[in-house]
């Protein structure tokens, strides 16, 4: 029989609200405990950031940018309540989730349905900063069974932003157990929960929360809420451990029925920009089963309308849907965008047993412009306010807002940024400037991959009072440069220069889910993102086509789906300029076989002239499928270009036959030196007499030199004339009928 969440509140309540003697906590609706113990009863710390443990990733520096990093990929799946997870986000506030979402103070309690975030795993969920220099946030995985992150020299921050404590805390997950055990083994000065007050509407709690929630906000254990005495005493010689374990999740017989809708035309629900004219917008959802059981068939409606308006209507059936998975769901009608203006999205269902059903439905904002003027205003807003928001602060420019932008067509040139500023509680002061700046998504995540985060400064202002009107005006900076977007698209910021400013936000049933919040150099989604925008836009005018840049990934060109995989393979591709200007730079290119986890490789340094062609040849070889699979269900290999024009040549997927495993008759290819500054060897390792042929080539694919030889099974070394070549990067290859083997050689 299923516990009431009343009664496991207050279970949690006894166990873990100002006890600074508990040892245990719990168990929450579906099973979790937790433990805590020093170091006279088995409390641990890890130790992965000084030294830095082999194979542990430093993010200290994408934390500086943003408030949160993810997904992280850890490549296993991890359980959490009744479902899995092999990647997550981690935020410099303290906590892992496995959703994308910023907290912001003062923090939920947990649980708490519909609260600021779900899913989330938080060892010291507070209000902290980053000291530069001093601060590392560090993640280390195994890749098979643990995780560790570590949240090293963090520092709280009072309501006028200064540091005055210091921690020393880390999260272990282990996969093999299910157990979460956040250590800590440094706490200096006093947290203190008037820390927060100013930020805090509710007063001064919820500055510090110890605990874990699911993904609907139904279910949780917490450990603490703005409880100092937790940390009496804690050291390096006497750490804090606190476990989080399933101890008696196969004897509680929990059961919950939760579908839910997940995103709806795009991941996030995002708002969205078209064409007037344009081509008809196919109207899908994405629905997921977050409870415990299996779902029934129910009936999703989508209904599209202008204002209150209804201009769609559709209705389909949805089908059953099992714990933890996913159905996109296409609706018959689509939208026509025939006419200009603010549209919204939604789609809804009713679904009488379900037990959360605040998810059931899900608005999207859609805005149609006339791309056919000169000058196109892009706003999510309309150009309206209604609210306002500042942020406290004695530093200017350290706190702001943002907006994401993608325009409806490519190329564009960014004509103006256009933002409101609110009441302004008195008359402006010669220090309200507003630091105006608009910014490429060219941002890295924590594995040095470009993921759409903001990255390049391209422009930036720095307006006086005189420049712009206060009193919800709607004011519009000429940007002084030209700014020609071809592909993705920018953020556009406004940094606080003074106490006096409020920048306007419009508060909707369909925001666009774009906007965020600056503090100190980093950005995260605004915490109240989900009913608000912030008045911030641009105009647009039509780009210079002869500018653009359009990379096609023509063909993959090994393996061919005629080939026949017998062992692990090589990948190569090819790709040609198809656009009108040369194009140089760095390209990064992925492939993926089945559900394996994507290989990511960085051309570096390519210069490819108008109609050329480029061949690259990946280090890392697809491997080939376990028996009993007899084909790739999917092989794909896609590539990445900043400014790209045209993102749908972007990719190629096909299947790939595998026949029986056989073993490569080259067993052996060493070249040295490597690099080189003139000639090279490599020792050939063959297992059969056979006929090889040794190739050199550049990235390009062009050869350089070639020799045909007749090996006897054994090792042999042969001489690489590589010192007459140019510097670059080259592939020494070895072939026979039976097998090939490839090695990258460094000409310096």
């Amino acid at each position: 029989m299923k516990k009431s969440i009343f009664l496991s509140f207050i279970l949690i309540s006894i166990f873990a609200f100002g006890t600074t003697n508990a040892q245990t906590g719990g168990p929450d609706d579906y099973g979790y405990t937790w433990q805590q113990k020093r170091a006279a009863t088995g409390s641990q710390w890890i130790e992965i950031v000084k030294p830095l443990r082999p194979g542990a990733i430093d993010i200290t520096e994408n934390l500086s940018r943003s408030k949160a990093v993810g997904p992280v990929n850890f490549s296993f799946d991890f359980p959490f309540y009744w479902y899995t997870h092999n990647s997550f986000y981690i935020s410099r506030t303290g906590y892992v989730s496995f959703e994308e979402n910023t907290l912001g103070a003062g923090f939920d309690p947990i649980p708490q349905a519909g609260g600021q975030g779900n899913d989330i795993i938080a060892p010291f969920l507070g209000i902290t900063q980053m000291e530069e220099g001093v601060t590392n946030i560090v993640f280390w995985s195994d890749f098979k069974d643990s995780i560790i992150v570590t949240w090293n020299e963090m520092r709280y921050s009072s309501p006028n932003d200064d540091p005055f404590g210091a921690i020393n805390f880390q999260v272990v997950m282990v996969r093999s157990t299910g157990e979460i055990s956040f250590n800590y083994n440094k706490k200096e000065g006093s947290f203190n929960a008037t820390s927060c007050e100013s930020l805090n509407p509710a007063g001064d709690e919820n500055c510090q929360v110890i605990g874990i929630e699911n993904n609907s906000g139904i279910v949780g254990l917490l450990h603490s809420i703005d409880d100092e005495t937790v940390f009496l005493g804690v050291s390096a010689a006497d750490p804090l451990t606190i476990t989080y374990l399933p101890t008696d999740v196969e004897n509680m017989n929990y059961s919950t029925t939760d579908l839910g809708v997940k995103h709806i035309l795009t991941e996030g629900s995002k708002g969205l920009f078209f064409s007037k004219d344009g081509a008809k917008i196919p109207l899908q959802t994405t629905l997921k089963n977050y409870g415990i059981e299996k779902s029934r068939s129910i009936q999703l409606n989508g209904i599209v309308r202008k204002g209150n308006a209804e201009i769609i209507n559709n209705v389909k059936l949805a089908p059953a849907i099992e714990k933890d998975k996913e159905a996109t769901i296409l609706f018959p009608s689509k939208f026509n965008p025939n006419e200009l203006g603010r549209f919204s999205f939604e789609t809804l269902f009713d679904y009488e047993e379900d037990e959360y059903q605040p998810n059931n439905g899900k608005r999207q904002l859609f805005l149609v412009v006339d791309t056919t003027e000169e000058v196109i205003t892009l706003d999510y807003t309309g150009k309206i306010g209604g609210s306002d928001i500042s942020w406290t602060t004695t530093v200017p420019y350290q706190r702001g807002n943002a907006m994401y932008y993608e325009p409806p067509f490519y190329p564009v040139v960014i004509k103006t940024i256009n933002f409101m500023v609110g009441g302004t509680g008195g008359a402006p002061q010669p220090t309200d400037n507003v630091m105006l700046q608009v910014i490429d998504d060219n941002g890295l995540n924590v594995f040095g991959e470009k993921d759409g985060s903001p990255g390049d400064i391209l422009w930036q202002k720095e307006a006086g009072p005189t420049e712009y009107a206060f009193n919800n005006t709607y004011n519009k900076i000429t940007i002084d440069q030209e700014i020609q977007i071809n592909s993705g698209g920018v953020y556009l910021t406004t940094l606080q220069g003074g106490r006096n400013q409020r920048f306007a936000t419009r508060t909707s049933t369909e925001p666009s889910r774009r906007s965020l919040e600056y503090r100190g150099g980093s950005f995260s989604p605004f915490r109240f993102g989900q009913s608000q925008d912030f008045v911030i836009g641009m105009d647009i005018a039509k780009g210079d086509e002869e500018l653009v840049t359009e990379l096609e990934l023509t063909e993959i060109v090994s393996p061919k789906p005629s080939d026949v995989i017998t062992m692990d393979t090589t990948v190569t591709i090819k790709m040609t300029n198809v656009g009108p200007q040369p194009i140089t730079g760095d390209i990064d290119v992925y492939f993926k076989a089945n559900q394996n986890d994507e290989i990511n490789e960085v051309i570096e340094g390519v210069d490819i002239p108008v109609g050329g062609e480029l061949l690259y040849t990946f280090n890392t070889r697809v491997k080939r499928p376990n028996a009993p699979k007899t084909q790739y269900e999917s092989f794909c290999v896609r590539m990445l270009l900043q400014n790209d024009f045209d993102l749908t040549n972007n990719k190629v997927c096909y299947q790939t036959t595998v026949g029986v495993e056989e073993k490569n008759p080259i067993n052996n290819l060493i070249i040295f030196p490597n690099p080189t500054t003139g000639d090279s060897k490599i020792m050939v390792g063959t297992e059969i007499d056979d006929n090889y042929v040794i190739t050199l080539s550049d990235i390009t694919g062009k050869v350089h030199w070639t020799k045909e030889v007749s090996l006897i099974t054994g090792m042999h070394k042969i001489e690489i004339p590589s010192e007459t070549i140019p510097n670059g990067i080259y592939f020494v290859r070895v072939s026979s009928e039976q097998g090939i083997k490839t090695e990258k050689l460094v000409k310096q």
